[in-house]
């Protein structure tokens, strides 16, 4: 058995996006917002090669920067797009404190459910796709080499929502007013652990307009702030409608665990190929990745992984 799902494996890994790129580039990379008074700042993974590539935004979790995510964005850089990780300020790591554990999960809690930490996430994501043209022109080797018709947003936690905002989820203010964020320009969405109904801003239902594809992960071991299960994050995937919408679910996968806040472990190497087959398929059009993601790999993996689609 060991011999047969390492030979999936490796026929699987074969045909995961054209050959990876030999190398990337890493840079800081400052951003200002006139308008909104705000700095963004960016960091920016960009592959070689001749592209055009196409352009992910990552958002980080509450009291997460444009440090984190790095195995998602040297990853999918070295497989052809360019990843761009925005700090959200506010809601980011300056506003936690070294060793104060309780003190930074009520920080925490505190910045989930701020409409306007989650408003400026979405408007910082905007003007980040606002800013594309300009921002090929200014990053090296990126001149006319960023594919700005195929967009993809993902995020994690709390970024995952702000991800969700985007794709057009229904985000419930405090005085019970409902508004849409979404922006109609990406084309393809991954949400790493996701704020289920009730957390946050999102209810019940909230998730019933997104009509644009979406992937959503999370782990058994997937607790919310409050100590709910993972089942609670599955909830916004049964609350999508059908068309393109994955769910895949890590046997013993915690919060943190898709964070990249450890040493990197079997998890992050199958998050970084599912997530690859799913841009893949989404953002360059690449129709049999949808197999790989929902087929090939989930067989490679064994148990470690169930996947659910509509």
């Amino acid at each position: 058995m060991r011999l047969l799902r390492h030979g999936v494996l490796s026929a699987v890994l074969l045909g995961l996006s054209s050959l990876a790129q030999a190398d990337i580039t890493v840079m800081d990379f400052p951003l200002r917002d006139a308008d909104r008074n705000r700095d963004i700042p960016l960091k920016a993974y960009l592959p070689e090669g001749e592209g055009p590539f196409p352009v992910i935004v990552f958002s980080h979790g509450a009291g997460g920067s444009k440090d984190g995510y790095a195995y998602l964005g040297t990853y999918w850089a070295k497989h052809g797009y360019v990843c761009l990780n925005p700090t959200h300020l506010g809601s980011d790591t300056g506003k936690l404190e070294p060793g104060r554990p309780l003190k930074n999960l009520l920080a925490v809690k505190t910045m989930v459910e701020d409409p306007a930490q989650f408003e400026a996430r979405i408007q910082d994501v905007r003007y980040i796709i606002n800013q594309l043209p300009t921002l090929a022109a200014q990053l090296p080797g990126m001149a006319g080499k960023m594919d700005t018709a195929h967009i993809g947003v993902a995020g994690h936690s709390f970024g995952a929502s702000t991800a969700l905002a985007l794709a057009g989820a229904r985000v419930t203010q405090p005085d019970g007013q409902v508004r849409d964020h979404s922006d109609p320009r990406p084309a393809a969405f991954i949400a790493l652990s996701p704020q289920g109904p009730n957390q946050g801003l999102f209810q019940d239902g909230s998730w019933a307009q997104i009509n644009r594809p979406v992937f959503v992960i999370t782990g058994t071991l997937d607790r919310g702030l409050d100590g709910s299960p993972w089942t609670e994050r599955r909830k916004v995937y049964e609350g999508l409608p059908p068309g393109d919408k994955v769910l895949a679910v890590f046997r013993g996968a915690s919060h943190l665990d898709f964070a990249d806040v450890f040493e990197k472990t079997a998890l992050d190497r199958r998050v970084e190929q599912m997530t690859l087959a799913w841009w893949d398929y989404t953002l360059k059009g690449q129709a049999q990745f949808k197999a790989t993601l929902l087929q090939g790999l989930p067989q490679a993996y064994g148990n470690a992984v169930h996947v659910h689609s509509k």
